[in-house]
């Protein structure tokens, strides 16, 4: 494209870029010569989609201005126009290296472009969000992209499978959990997250690996999500169990009661002994691992903490806690 061009090119400005960082300062710096319209797509198409994004709103007059290297990719790869910052902080047209992009485009499922694709959190999500430091909002936020950015939609996710697991050590118990994520309209199946942790006191409870799994779906945005729950240790499986079927008195208070909560907050939920098979080695293997090693996938929670804000009232700053993102 020449500086002659006299043709009108819509540059799409992807969520997260900003009017003033570096990337936009380069970008309008290549853009100069040329006659442009700038579509952001934070007011326009508010959480649009990356399947979104590559299938309806991108075109052969269009320039995508994009953070998200994952997304320039795969736009060049279906032969579109994208600037990103390469890892040297300056602009480029081409693809990155070392990006893995899906072997098989996630399809649309609508019709027309939305206004906004922004899925409100529930209450409990609020609840758990609410005390977040930026850089765990930003944890959560890649998360959630990758796993839309996989299936092209939520609505393209069929059912969460999560593998919870818990070891006894010396330094007090480590819980794990791993999810698997099983899509609709060909898209296969994703291994889209795994969590490991500690307890801040050392208190020993069934219910904390189970409190850990489930507060990450939430987290994740999958609570609307068929779950089917494979429980290794069986005094948590006989809790759940329990729980589920009301007839547990732990509902009454502390950690089952919050548990309770966020089982009642999934759209359906089912549980089952998991005492073999892939995802059953998998966490075993994990878990055995971690153990004998010290890493920073070891995170350190206050199951305390936690169950007080998931039995507690709405935070008073609800309306400022992130949303779906």
């Amino acid at each position: 494209m020449t500086s002659n061009d006299k043709r009108t090119l819509r540059v799409i400005v992807d969520a997260g870029v900003g009017s003033g960082g570096s990337l936009m300062r380069e970008a309008k710096a290549w853009l100069a010569p040329r006659r442009v319209e700038y579509c952001l797509l934070d007011e326009i198409h508010k959480g649009i989609p990356d399947v979104e994004i590559l299938d309806k709103v991108l075109g052969k007059d269009t320039v995508l201005v994009t953070k998200d290297r994952v997304l320039h990719n795969r736009a060049l790869r279906k032969g579109f126009q994208s600037l990103t910052l390469d890892k040297n902080g300056g602009l480029t047209r081409r693809a990155l290296p070392g990006i893995r992009l899906p072997k098989q485009e996630a399809l649309s499922t609508e019709k027309e472009l939305r206004a906004d694709y922004v899925r409100e959190p529930s209450g409990l999500a609020l609840k758990l969000k609410d005390g977040f430091s930026e850089k765990q909002f930003q944890k959560y936020r890649r998360r959630r992209r990758r796993i839309r950015s996989y299936f092209g939609s939520a609505d393209n996710i069929a059912k969460a499978s999560v593998t919870i697991a818990s070891r006894r050590g010396q330094r007090g118990d480590l819980h794990g959990y791993i999810l698997h994520l099983a899509g609709k309209s060909g898209v296969k199946g994703l291994k889209a997250s795994e969590g490991y942790c500690r307890v801040a006191d050392g208190h020993v409870d069934p219910s904390f690996c189970l409190l850990h799994a489930l507060a990450d779906l939430y987290l994740l945005d999958l609570d609307g999500t068929d779950v089917e729950l494979f429980v290794i240790p069986p005094d948590s499986l006989s809790l759940v169990r329990r729980l589920l079927n009301g007839s547990g008195k732990e509902r009454q208070v502390g950690s089952g009661h919050a548990l309770g909560f966020l089982l009642d907050g999934l759209s359906e939920v089912s549980v089952y002994p998991c005492t073999k098979g892939r995802f059953y080695e998998m966490a075993e293997k994990k878990l055995n691992q971690l153990m004998r090693s010290r890493t920073n996938e070891i995170v350190t929670i206050d199951f305390g903490d936690m169950v007080r804000r998931i039995s507690g009232p709405l935070p008073v700053n609800a309306d400022a806690v992130e949303s779906g993102g």
